[in-house]
């Protein structure tokens, strides 16, 4: 069972509770990718899944906050940045005509979902 946020037209994982590995485990997926893994001591794969489905719904809000924080520090990069504002200062001191656009804040994203394989 996963929760999930829609990007760029798929469904990517946030959150995961699996059994691979021959254990129950919440797989945490960052923004940039890495997975952490929280192991959990259930045995019987039965409760695994009752306990899976009733803490996604308690904690989903909880993993969308972190996931859309790590989300903005992740795209938030200050070398990038520099690089281009030499860029633009080298073409402006060549004549060329600059625009320079500010953005305040990356556009939210308001599709997530929970779910179970079939």
């Amino acid at each position: 069972m996963q929760y999930e946020v829609f990007i760029k037209n798929q469904w990517k994982p946030i959150a995961r509770y699996d059994t691979a590995h021959n254990f129950v485990h919440l797989d945490i997926i960052y923004a940039d990718g890495s997975v952490a893994k929280q192991r959990i001591p259930i045995l019987d794969y039965n409760d695994a899944y009752t306990f899976a489905d009733l803490n996604l719904k308690a904690t989903f809000k909880k993993h969308k906050e972190r996931f859309m924080k790590e989300r903005e520090e992740y795209y938030e990069d200050t070398e990038l940045k520099q690089i281009n504002q030499r860029l633009a200062e080298r073409l402006k001191r060549q004549g060329e005509q600059i625009v320079y656009v500010r953005i305040k804040r990356i556009p939210k994203i308001n599709v997530f979902r929970i779910s179970s394989p079939k």
